[in-house]
């Protein structure tokens, strides 16, 4: 089953982002209020991102992902800045099922620590990519491929990726299908994709790399902008909702 992932960032212990409603309304920034939105449309993994810990190597956010563990009753992923055995220890404490491992900064040593303890399904490697060459946390290119950092990840017993490729001209996230192809063929990773999704049609063709591994994708914007139909039937049925609570709440009031 090709899964749909959205994702919650947060800074300062708030999201980044906020879901666009009916007639322009915006849901709240609570991550956990969020968690619960995504939720409820049927989400079966959320992926948060800890924007804070790419600057600062650690999490001022673990109160904001413990609140959205407890929130929601569906695995919970967390990407960040983090290098260190002890900050992942810190998020499987706070709730987390998952991390994704930061691949360029945390050794292999460290890799290999999680897996022993937390085994492949809650231990993902993950990367970001410009021209086949990955960035560190910051931004910042290395020599280092794409497919030579998925095969040291799977010498360690990584069995799943999160790969994002940036557009080198405009910096922003792509899916270009013949490289994840090629990637999911020659590494044989599980692979979890991320970017903008303009309309459905576009997200079938990513599905069809289901068959070579290419599994799930991350999003964000695209689900946030209501960009597919069946977004805007839950909007209309949760304004619905909210309208017949305010009605009702009125008429007690009446009374």
């Amino acid at each position: 089953m090709f899964l749909i992932i959205p994702i919650i960032e947060i800074r300062d212990g708030q999201a980044v982002r906020q879901v666009q409603g009916v007639e322009g309304a915006l849901y709240s920034t609570d991550p956990a209020a969020l968690a619960r939105i995504w939720r409820k449309e049927n989400a079966k993994v959320l992926h948060v991102v800890d924007k804070d810990s790419l600057s600062c190597g650690y999490s001022k956010n673990i109160d904001a992902i413990r609140a959205i563990a407890r929130a929601v009753d569906i695995p919970i992923e967390v990407s960040g800045g983090f290098c260190e055995y002890e900050q992942y220890e810190e998020l499987f404490n706070a709730g987390v099922f998952r991390v994704t491992v930061n691949a360029i900064g945390t050794s292999d040593a460290v890799v290999r620590q999680l897996l022993d303890k937390y085994m492949p399904q809650r231990v993902v490697g993950g990367f970001i990519a410009v021209a086949g060459k990955v960035l560190t946390a910051m931004a910042e290119p290395t020599e280092t491929t794409a497919i030579d950092l998925g095969m040291r990840l799977k010498s360690c017993g990584i069995s799943r990726v999160i790969y994002r490729e940036i557009e080198i001209q405009s910096r922003s996230y792509v899916i270009d299908r013949e490289t994840l192809k090629s990637f999911a063929q020659k590494t044989q990773l599980r692979v979890t994709t991320a970017g903008s999704v303009q309309n459905v049609q576009e997200l079938w063709k990513i599905q069809e790399l289901e068959q070579y591994g290419v599994d799930s994708i991350l999003m964000g914007k695209s689900l946030y902008e209501n960009r597919f139909p069946c977004q805007q039937l839950w909007r209309l049925v949760e304004a619905e909702e909210l309208s017949a609570i305010a009605h009702a709440a009125r008429n007690e009031n009446v009374s």
